[in-house]
């Protein structure tokens, strides 16, 4: 599996960050057929997805999103929402 990431993102975001953020962009595009809707996942999940990060690495890349306000996070029962504003 290949993973792709923007270069500029990832020099004013940081590189994991920049992994991250084009994964959440493609998830929504590929589950809403492009519209900005929700999209949810769990730390396991995304930790599964991803086999070169633990689950404390991928709560790291995500609270650090969160800390740099592209990432908004709303948790629910099965997983938690996503929303990227860049």
């Amino acid at each position: 599996m290949n993973h792709l990431f923007d270069v500029e993102v990832a020099e004013k975001y940081g590189l994991n960050e920049a992994i991250m953020i084009r994964y959440i962009v493609y998830w929504r595009q590929f589950l809403h057929n492009g519209q900005p809707d929700e999209s949810w996942s769990s730390i396991k999940n995304l930790a599964a997805f991803f086999p070169f990060w633990s689950k404390s690495q991928v709560e790291k890349i995500l609270k650090s999103l969160i800390k740099q306000k592209i990432l908004t996070i709303i948790h629910k029962k099965e997983g938690f929402t996503c929303n990227i504003q860049l």
